[in-house]
């Protein structure tokens, strides 16, 4: 988010319905202590501007469902796929295939990440194309069971903003599977 804001791309959304933990610090640079306990989409919404006030940026205070996944990302042209579980990925790969949107998709493991652009209008293929079904949750571990290095999101994140500024630009040859 910060390299996109930097960067002064016009409109950002966050969507995010959790709180800023202790935990989150090491591994989400965005938030600082004085953001514990607070919303993380506000808080974003507040330390980016802080870095660039000439952007608009959105801060949503929900968590994306099958009811409101399509009407949260009808008004961005490139979608930003940092969740952490993998039905959020499908929701919104679906969402993205349904309204023709580039999903900038990233995730991790421990000390690994992988990074794509997905969209059907740049002859791309889905998440869904390559990972069919949901994988059985007894086979997925969370961050508190597996860990995650503190700097990969971050590494993530900025290749995922070199992406999306290589799609707005139209520069480049983007990162695909």
């Amino acid at each position: 988010m910060q390299y996109l804001t930097a960067a002064g791309v016009g409109h950002i959304g966050i969507i995010d319905h959790d709180k800023v933990d202790i935990s989150n610090l090491q591994r989400q640079v965005v938030f600082s202590e004085n953001d514990i306990g607070l919303s993380k989409a506000e808080m974003a919404k507040k330390n980016l501007l802080k870095l660039n006030s000439q952007i608009d940026i959105a801060a949503i205070n929900d968590q994306i469902n099958k009811n409101n996944i399509l009407n949260l990302i009808s008004s961005y042209e490139i979608i930003v796929d940092t969740t952490d579980n993998f039905n959020a990925h499908y929701l919104i790969n679906d969402a993205c295939v349904t309204q023709n949107k580039i999903n900038v998709y990233a995730s991790i493991y421990q000390f690994d990440g992988i990074c794509t652009v997905f969209s059907g209008q740049l002859g791309y293929p889905c998440y869904r194309c390559l990972f069919p079904n949901l994988p059985p949750t007894t086979l997925i571990p969370n961050c508190v069971e597996s860990g995650v290095l503190g700097v990969l999101p971050g590494v993530m994140g900025s290749i995922q903003a070199t992406e999306v500024l290589k799609l707005l630009l139209n520069i480049g040859k983007l990162t695909t599977i």
